[in-house]
Parts: structure tokens; C-alpha cells; sequence
């Protein structure tokens, strides 16, 4: 009986030997594996926002991709190849294509982000303090850079026979060996910042970091009525370091400066039409992007020095003065914040201003 079983069972082993030989053989052949194509994914403007998901995927592949806009700005689309809307939501499902592939993850400026006062950097790579007085954020220090947003550079000019007629945009440094204490160039730039023409003033580059703007006459005004309300004056725009202080500071006697405001102006000076450089330590002036229509006031303040009184101002005129421009002016002997215009090729400080509103108070 024994005998008789183990015949009966010999075939079978048999045939599953030769089975399992068989699928072996099967499964070791080499399955071709699916090309992978590189997903890229490009923000836009740059250093607007994060986006996930690119990498290496195989044709089908389904991605998730995702798009975070930075402080201050919010997502707008996904853009395909050629431009054209995938997607307003910040969540795309894709679906990987049979090539190499290029996304783009738009985002715009958000007009409703509540900006808190902290720094700005320019295209140079300067930082600034900025300050949140009203509704407005305004630099707290003058600007140092001498390059357009674009990265276009700004020619630094030297006074000849054409620099009184020029009309293209320049900067210039007060000279340090005319003032005391300073002992070089690097140290007036980093205390008071370089002066410019009006020329940089209004160039569709835009000589301040983006989303920022030289400020208007207007928005002058706005701040002139935020201090009135408040009943600040412009020694509350004043820095209150004063000679022998260390610079930046005012010469003396720096009336009435409290720095309420954080605004913390300081004299830079003047270039004027002449090629002089005068007033640091006496004056801050800083441009506004707006052209003079003429002047209130019959005359200049009786405080203010004959180099400021004979520098071709119009005190008084009503009439458009096409090669004037509006500048702002704060003086060490008073609290005021005076209104003038001087010719377009004059050089001066500028303070930038943030172009949208801010919330917070």
C-alpha cells in the first residue's frame, strides 16, 4: 500500500518542479521602465511666493502642486508653457505630459496685507529702518543706493558746462572733508545717504525697492495733516542727536527736535545749481515727485541762510514752473516743515514711501 502511494505522487512533483522553473524564468525578464520628465515651476515677480511639487515624474504621474504667497502678496494663477491659465486656486492637481514641462505660479501684491514697520532692503542691498506714522510707512533713513530697481546703474554726476542743463537722472556724495568728524566717504553714505537730481525722481525705473515710491507733494500733505490732528510739529520729524553728538546729527541749536513720529530726519545737505555743496548739518531737504505750480508764501523764512534764499526759488508765483520741482525741508533753528521748489537738476535727499496703506496705527 505504501509502495503504490509513492508511485502515484511521483508525476505531480514532477510537473511542479517544472512549473516553478518555468515562472522563474518569466520574472526574470527585465520590464522596461517609463522615461522621467523634469516638472520646473517659476514664481512670478521673483521672491514673491514658495511653490511645491516640481521634480522628476513619469508620463500619467499625478502631482499635487501648491503655491504660498510671501507677507504681502497673494496668489493670482498657474500658468502653462505658453501662458495660459491652468488654475486660479493655490491647489493644482497636474498630470505629468511626456516631456519636460515649465509651470509658473503668479502672484501679485495683496492691497489689504497689514504691513508691520520693520525694514526694507534696495536693489544695492541697503537695509532701511522704516517707520508707520498714520496710515503711511516711510523710511526712517535716507536713501543710499545707486541703482534703479531694474539694476539699471544711476551715473554719478560731475559738474561741467552741460550738468546745469542735463536731464538724465544722477546721484552725487556730500564731500566728507568738509565735514567734521566724518572721515570718509563710506561714513557720510552710511549717515545721510546720497543726494540725487529730480531727474531719478520721476524715472519709470524707480529709484526706490519695489512697492515703494518717492513721495508726492500730496502725500507730504498727508503726513503734514496726521501731525496737525495730533498736534505734532516738525520737530517731531527731526532726529534729536545734535552736534557734539555723534553723526548723523544736527548742528546746533536743533529747536524743538523730539522724533515723535520715528521719522528721524537728518541734515544731509545740498548740491545746487552752482556745483556747491552746502548746508549739511543745517538742512535735510528731501525731494517730492511733484513739479512746482509756484509757492504760497511772498518770501523764504527769515531764518533760512542767503545760500537757500538765492538758490533760483519762486516764492510767490502762481504760474507752472516746468524746471522747478516741489521739495520738503526741515531747519535746526525751527519746528517747521517748510514747502519749496528749486531746479530739477539740484541734488538732494530722498525718502521713500511705501505705495500701499498700511492698517496698523
Amino acid at each position: 500500500m505504501l509502495k503504490r502511494t509513492h508511485f502515484l505522487t511521483t508525476p505531480l512533483i514532477v510537473i511542479f518542479m517544472f512549473s516553478f522553473i518555468q515562472y522563474s524564468c518569466e520574472t526574470d525578464k527585465e520590464i522596461p521602465e517609463l522615461a522621467l520628465y523634469q516638472l520646473t515651476i517659476k514664481v512670478i515677480p521673483e521672491n514673491t511666493g514658495k511653490v511645491f511639487g516640481a521634480g522628476n515624474y513619469r508620463e500619467g504621474d499625478q502631482i499635487n502642486l501648491t503655491a504660498v504667497a510671501n507677507n504681502g502678496y497673494q496668489f493670482k494663477n498657474w500658468l502653462d508653457d505658453a501662458g495660459n491659465e491652468l488654475s486660479g486656486y493655490v491647489y493644482l492637481d497636474y498630470t505629468m505630459p511626456d516631456g519636460n514641462m515649465t509651470l509658473t505660479a503668479h502672484f501679485a501684491i495683496n492691497p489689504d496685507y497689514e504691513q508691520p514697520a520693520g525694514t526694507v532692503t534696495d536693489i544695492d542691498g541697503n537695509e532701511y529702518a522704516t517707520v508707520i506714522i498714520g496710515d503711511q510707512e516711510w523710511m526712517a533713513e535716507n536713501l543710499k543706493t545707486t541703482r534703479y530697481a531694474d539694476g539699471t546703474v544711476i551715473p554719478m554726476l560731475e559738474y561741467d558746462d552741460d550738468w546745469e542743463g542735463t536731464d538724465e537722472g544722477g546721484y552725487n556724495i556730500y564731500p566728507h572733508t568738509i565735514v567734521a568728524d566724518i572721515d570718509s566717504e563710506a561714513d557720510i553714505l552710511q549717515a545721510y545717504g546720497l543726494l540725487y537730481n529730480w531727474y531719478v525722481v520721476v524715472d519709470d525705473r524707480n529709484i526706490c525697492p519695489e512697492g515703494w515710491h518717492v513721495p508726492s507733494e500730496d502725500d507730504w500733505k498727508k503726513l503734514e495733516k496726521y501731525l496737525q490732528i495730533n498736534h505734532l510739529h516738525g520737530g517731531s520729524l527731526k532726529g534729536t542727536r545734535t552736534e557734539p553728538d555723534d553723526h548723523p546729527r544736527w548742528g546746533y541749536p536743533n529747536a524743538d527736535a523730539t522724533n515723535e513720529t520715528g521719522f528721524s530726519a537728518y541734515p544731509g545737505g545740498i548740491r545746487q545749481m552752482n556745483g556747491d555743496f552746502r548746508l549739511q548739518g543745517e538742512n535735510a531737504f528731501f525731494w517730492t515727485s511733484t513739479i512746482s505750480t509756484g509757492l504760497p508764501d511772498t518770501d523764504f523764512p527769515e531764518e533760512f541762510s542767503d545760500d537757500v534764499k538765492n538758490s533760483r526759488a519762486n516764492p510767490g508765483r502762481k504760474e507752472t514752473k516746468p524746471e522747478m520741482a516741489y521739495f520738503r525741508t526741515l531747519y535746526t533753528q525751527n519746528a517747521e516743515l517748510h514747502l519749496m521748489n528749486l531746479d530739477k537738476q539740484t541734488e538732494m535727499s530722498i525718502r521713500c514711501i511705501r505705495t500701499r496703506t498700511v492698517k496698523k496705527y
